[in-house]
């Protein structure tokens, strides 16, 4: 309450498509491309190295790469972006696409694990399978200076008639990472959203927890499955909750997915939530050949978009995509 104020303005969307109209279809691609190298040694390691180079993005591919190496020890992946527990045994992210706002699929992982980090598989016992994660440094700098050192992550999945996962994983920040709050010069011009984040915490920053619980399993020729998916920080929390069944009929493969994404801010009782369900079919056109159909649903309520702040409140819209994958 000491702190000044300015009065910088606030912009509102002016609708969900920010004033313009409907034209589709539209025409989209992405290139990659894949490098995997592997072998057994003398003594029984296997060895395997992958790389992959979004076309469409060099510059942050750079640095992108894994190293497994696997034995009687168990099994040890190094990797650029670590893998934590929790992204080692995600049996579905609950990833669907849709038009305007997205308040995302399942985290897989902290912002601890930003830097190259450990994943260790413990040598499988039966229908468990154990992981634990290591992450040193997210900036990979090697001085405590980091956002976050020293994050931890456990998961483990058992494989019976029903298939079971979970995983936890737990990110304490340093200084760099804690949450800013407001600067005292006050809040700068910006959209609604950001506004609401800097008011009533909206980020995810500071302490971060990760939690996971999935369960799948086939009935007849089906597989359903279900997940609960919940970060945990200083400011913001995003809880997901997910259900999706597929299965194969004749040459085509379909998949039906729902997702409910809430996202609680600190203070003031606010949240933006998300609910979406999408229909997928693909089949293979051929050898390296695959089309693939989907479509979704969505329902997004922000409260940055509140009729009580100006805004448009709730927004509903429709995804629908055809897509040609070709590989080689």
């Amino acid at each position: 309450a000491d702190v000044a104020r300015n009065s910088n303005a606030v912009s509102f969307a002016a609708d969900p498509c920010s004033g313009a109209d409907p034209d589709n279809p539209v025409l989209g691609f992405k290139k990659e491309i894949t490098i995997e190298a592997g072998g057994t040694l003398a003594n029984g390691l296997s060895v395997t190295f992958a790389d992959k180079i979004d076309l469409t993005d060099v510059a942050g591919e750079q640095g992108a790469f894994e190293l497994d190496l696997s034995g009687a020890f168990g099994s040890l992946k190094i990797k650029d972006g670590a893998s934590g527990g929790v992204d080692a045994v995600l049996l579905d992210k609950f990833d669907i696409d849709v038009a305007g706002d997205n308040l995302g699929k399942f985290k897989t992982e902290t912002a601890g694990t930003d830097g190259t980090g450990l994943l260790y598989g413990v040598p499988s016992m039966g229908a468990m399978d154990i992981y634990v994660s290591y992450a040193p440094n997210s900036d990979d700098s090697g001085y405590d200076t980091a956002g976050y050192t020293d994050t931890f992550g456990f998961g483990a999945v058992y494989n019976g008639d029903i298939t079971v996962a979970a995983g936890i994983e737990s990110a304490s920040a340093n200084a760099a990472a804690n949450c800013s709050g407001i600067a005292a010069s006050g809040l700068a011009a910006g959209t609604a959203a950001d506004t609401m984040d800097a008011i009533y915490g909206g980020t995810s920053c500071g302490d971060q927890t990760l939690t996971y619980v999935g369960a799948e399993m086939a009935v007849a020729d089906m597989t359903i499955k279900a997940g609960y998916n919940l970060l945990d920080t200083d400011e913001a929390d995003t809880t997901g909750m997910g259900l999706g069944l597929s299965t194969s009929v004749g040459g085509y493969d379909l998949d039906i997915n729902y997702r409910n994404t809430v996202k609680e801010y600190l203070v003031g009782g606010f949240e933006d939530e998300q609910s979406i369900i999408g229909v997928s079919l693909g089949t293979a056109l051929g050898d390296g050949v695959d089309m693939k159909f989907q479509f979704s649903q969505n329902d997004v309520d922000l409260a940055s978009q509140a009729t009580a702040f100006g805004g448009n409140d709730s927004t509903s819209d429709y995804f629908a995509e055809a897509s040609m994958t070709v590989g080689f």
